[in-house]
């Protein structure tokens, strides 16, 4: 009755967890083998679901079966029963690299078999027992990986201590909440800097200006000619003509025309060397971590980020905001930058140039 009692009080606590907001989540469906030993070995099979958190650990349910444990009871009588049961707890799952991680269980088992004989019954569906396990997993691919662990129940009624060796395979997948939800893959690559539309200075061909010299105003025909001898030119001094309006107007344009022409390459210059100083800063290549479209869920990982030493930049693109971690002035830092990350955040980023 008080194993009972400290078992429940277990199940309770497990119950209590409050549900924090993470950054992945990830589900695990395992079938695995089982070879039992009390004092005779045994066979069995288990079939698993576990929730797994990258922030407060998890929780997982298990179901078992374990044929014919035979073992020798205290009145020197060989047993031999099967023991199907459910497995429930908690479990934290530590990464050791990219492709090994160590899962720490610690739960109860629950029996779901009924044991009597014409004294009394010796199990019943209900009785719990301590649980506890460790796995090793090994990822073959992103959704594949294989097991290897130990699995004890200690103190199950009629069947005492039984621990088991397991091997299996593990289904995994991950997911996130819509508002949250990390878009990896390829993105629309910018609009270019420099504009390639021409302006209308650019295309007006300069109009060559009339010179005006005083022969040719010499060699023009009096409007208002008559017969009386005319003066000669020599007899007073002949000013320079004034230009027309025509000519005047005509000038101004093209002195405006070439004005508007050599403005727009001086602010494209200048855009062009804000960028380039930009570029210098920023270093030639940089990891996108994650697109979101809660800006505070982008702010948050760009915080973590911080508080590990990386330079980070939040840009927004359409109704995403994507995270960069910038400054690497090569390819081969980036790459271990990116590795890095993924190893402490487990997150898998993607290497970008500026």
């Amino acid at each position: 009755m008080q194993r009972n009692r400290l078992t429940a009080v277990l199940m309770a606590s497990l119950t209590t967890i409050p549900t924090l907001q993470v950054c992945a989540d990830e589900i695990n469906l395992t079938a695995a083998y089982l070879q039992a030993r009390t004092d005779k070995p045994s066979a069995g099979a288990l079939l698993g679901f576990s929730y797994d958190s990258k922030s407060w650990g998890g929780v997982y349910l298990d179901y078992l079966n374990i044929d014919n444990i035979e073992f020798i009871d205290d009145n020197n009588v060989e047993q031999k029963n099967s023991l199907p049961a459910y497995l429930l707890g908690y479990q934290y799952t530590v990464p050791l690299n990219q492709k090994l991680s160590v899962a720490f269980k610690l739960g109860a088992a629950i029996a779901n078999q009924e044991i009597t004989d014409s004294t009394q019954t010796w199990l019943k569906p209900g009785d719990t027992a301590l649980n506890y396990a460790v796995t090793m997993n090994w990822a073959v691919s992103d959704l594949l990986s294989l097991n290897i662990g130990l699995n004890r129940i200690q103190g199950m009624n009629y069947f005492g201590d039984i621990s088991s060796l397991q091997l299996g395979v593990s289904y995994r997948f991950t997911f996130a909440e819509k508002t949250d939800k990390v878009v990896r893959g390829e993105i629309s690559k910018p609009a270019p800097l420099i504009a390639t539309n021409k302006t209308e200075a650019d295309n007006r061909k300069p109009v060559k200006a009339e010179k005006v010299t005083i022969q040719t105003l010499q060699q023009q025909p009096a409007s208002n000619a008559t017969d009386k001898p005319q003066v000669p030119v020599s007899a007073a001094p002949v000013l320079p003509a004034q230009p027309t309006t025509t000519l005047v107007e005509q000038r101004m344009a093209e002195r405006k025309a070439q004005g508007q022409a050599e403005t727009q390459p001086k602010e494209l210059t200048e855009k062009i060397e804000t960028n380039v100083q930009k570029r210098s800063e920023l270093g030639e290549y940089k990891i996108q971590l994650g697109a979101f479209s809660n800006p505070a869920n982008a702010k948050q990982l760009a915080s973590k980020l911080e508080n590990s030493g990386y330079q980070t930049q939040v840009v927004q693109k359409d109704s995403l905001n994507l995270v960069y971690a910038v400054g690497f002035a090569n390819r081969n830092a980036a790459d271990t930058a990116r590795k890095a990350i993924e190893d402490k955040f487990a997150i898998k980023g993607i290497v970008r140039t500026n």
